[in-house]
């Protein structure tokens, strides 16, 4: 008669015949070590993840360098052509406005802060005396002209006399004297027309400062920029040099000390 206990002692051998024989399958795949393959595996993965890790660290430190050394290289290329300071400040072009002749301020035509372009008109002087003056110089040059036409007809005529009386010399036709006399006419025609034509100089230099003194009486921008400081008003008398208003020109740069 079989028990129960017999029963169960049938079951566990059964199963340990079981396992036995699962273990000696693996033995028989494995060529009887089954944990040495498993090992070599999971060493093989190591060795991998390790070679992944090792290649990804150089290249992140290969990009860093070069960030690096393109970083050193900007920053010489910029050190060779510029330098810096911390005593710098910045500056302009100021033009201080006057006027080069003396007169009485006839129109203001600007105000403080006012934008204005080179030779745009900012002052006018009351220009009545410096337009007499070149009425006065025009005239005076039309004089020297008509003084140095009659000089030059006078000196013409002159020579004429003198060649003619010359050559009659020659022939013993007219005495010494005669000869004598129109050889001073000549060198006084001469001086004559030298003397006119440093009148006449003169006088065309004393047009062209006439003209000069005119433009003088209108003071323009000397360049583009800002106006300031202004002080002159309508009405006022100035002198030559007297500040009137200055330029500031819009363009800044910086000046430092190295």
């Amino acid at each position: 008669m079989v028990t129960d206990s017999d029963a169960g002692d049938g079951n566990r051998r059964s199963h340990w015949q079981e396992d036995d024989g699962a273990a000696a399958k693996i033995k028989d795949r494995t060529g009887g070590k089954p944990d040495a393959r498993v090992r070599d595996e999971n060493h093989s993965k190591d060795k991998d993840e390790k070679f992944h890790v090792s290649r990804r660290t150089l290249m992140i430190g290969s990009v860093c360098a070069g960030i690096v050394l393109i970083g050193v290289f900007l920053y010489w290329l910029h050190a060779r052509n510029f330098e810096s300071t911390d005593d710098a400040y910045t500056t302009t072009h100021v033009h201080e406005i006057s006027a080069r002749v003396a007169g009485t301020v006839e129109s203001v035509n600007v105000d403080d802060n006012q934008l204005v372009k080179a030779g745009q008109t900012l002052v006018v002087l009351d220009q009545r005396d410096f337009k007499v003056a070149l009425e006065q110089a025009r005239a005076q040059v039309l004089q020297r002209r008509a003084a140095t036409a009659q000089a030059r007809a006078n000196l013409d005529h002159a020579q004429s006399d003198y060649d003619r009386i010359t050559k009659l010399s020659h022939e013993k036709v007219v005495s010494k004297q005669e000869l004598d006399n129109a050889t001073a006419a000549l060198r006084t025609g001469r001086g004559a027309i030298d003397a006119a034509s440093s009148d006449l100089a003169a006088a065309e230099a004393a047009l062209h400062n006439a003209e000069l003194q005119l433009s003088y009486a209108t003071v323009v921008a000397p360049a583009d920029g800002v106006i300031g400081k202004k002080t002159v008003e309508t009405g006022m008398r100035i002198q030559p040099g007297q500040a009137l208003m200055a330029v500031v020109e819009r363009n800044v740069w910086v000046l430092g000390n190295f």
